[in-house]
Formats: C-alpha cells, structure tokens, sequence
C-alpha cells in the first residue's frame, strides 16, 4: 500500500531556515500566504518568477536530508531525489533551482530544489481513516462552516480506495488538506538509493463497501 508522508511541523525533516529576498520578487499582490498553501495544500501551478531563490538554514547540522520542509512550508528536494521522483512521474511536479546555505553564508553541498506536487487523486476513505476535522454545523461560538479534513500524523490511520488510485507516485489528496502520499514503487526508490526523504507510514487497503 502506498505512505502518507509526514509534513507536520514536528516532524524530524522539518528544518527551520529563511527564504531570504523571497518577498521582494512577489508581484501582482501576492505575498507569501499564497504561496505557502500551494507549498502545503492547494492545486496550484506556480511561476517560476515569484519562486525562492535562496534558502538559509537556521542551525547547520551533521548530515542533510534529501528532502524536508522549511519556511512557508516550502518542500526541498536533493537532485537525487528529483531525479527519481521525475523517473517515476515525468513532467508531472513542478522543480525550481534554489540556493541552500548556512547562516554564515557557506553552501550547503549539492544541488537543491523546491518543488510543488501539483497532482491530486481521490483515493482516502473518509469514514475509515483518523483525520482531524473542523467546520459543520453552526454553534453559539461561531457560524457553520464546510467542514474540512487534513491528515493527523499522531494517529497513523489512514485507509484507501484502491480502485481510485491512478498511476501517480506522488500525490495530495482532494479532499484532505496538507497531505502528501507516494506509492510503494517510488518508496521503495527512495530506500533502494538511500536516501533520506521525509517520515513517513503505510496506508491500508479500505473494505469493499467503502465508498
């Protein structure tokens, strides 16, 4: 079964830093926000133009890894691991140069990436998976609201469909916010090579009457 890949903020390949000169290149009145949720949930293709060039680790460290969130939630990928994700979904996420140094200005070594996963499919069970839920009815506290869904990465109980599961490798999930989940193909890459991209745990195949 495919992993949903932990992008919550205590995760270990959470790595603080600064997108260093990122707002000064923001056009059209877009500020950081917008792109944040494109980093973290929403289907958006983004320009390359008003993408991060630079990236300052806040505390340097033994080893990096070959992928990790930073600032904005913005997602970083090694070449390494751009090169598999590409040879197992070609063409389909989106892969934009960026500088990573240290606070003292010293290259962290190697090529680095951002990059946003565009694709989506709609392949969790809602009604057989632990998400945290927000929105409904109305209260005395507040209005109704749509209610929402995103990943709880405490509990690790998360169900699919397997019969709405595409040929993607690397994907969010329509209907659940800040999620992030890749298939065992691209995994198993990952593992093979040895590298170290995000934390993550496996999915489990919903029952048949799942809608």
């Amino acid at each position: 079964m495919p992993s949903v890949i932990d992008l919550s903020p205590e995760a270990p390949l959470h790595i603080v830093g600064d997108l260093v000169g990122w707002e000064e290149k923001l056009t059209s009145g877009l500020v950081p926000y917008d792109l944040s949720k494109a980093f973290s949930n929403e289907s958006l293709w983004l320009d390359g133009k008003v993408m991060p060039d630079r990236l300052v680790i806040d505390k340097r460290r033994e080893w990096m890894p070959d992928g990790f969130r930073s600032q904005d939630a913005i997602l970083v990928a090694s070449s390494k691991a751009r090169e598999i994700i590409e040879s197992h979904d070609p063409g389909v996420h989106q892969f934009f140069p960026l500088e990573v140094t240290w606070r003292n200005g010293e290259p962290v070594g190697g090529e680095w990436f951002s990059f946003n996963v565009y694709a989506r499919q709609d392949s969790i069970v809602i009604e057989q998976s632990a998400l945290e839920e927000s929105g409904g009815p109305a209260t005395k506290h507040r209005p109704a609201m749509p209610v929402t869904y995103r990943m709880n990465h405490h509990k690790k109980d998360v169900t699919l469909n397997e019969s709405r599961l595409g040929a993607l490798n690397l994907w969010r999930e329509q209907k659940v916010n800040e999620s992030l989940l890749c298939s065992n193909a691209l995994h198993d890459a990952f593992k093979a090579e040895g590298l170290r991209f995000f934390r993550s745990f496996k999915t489990k195949a919903a029952q048949v009457s799942a809608r």
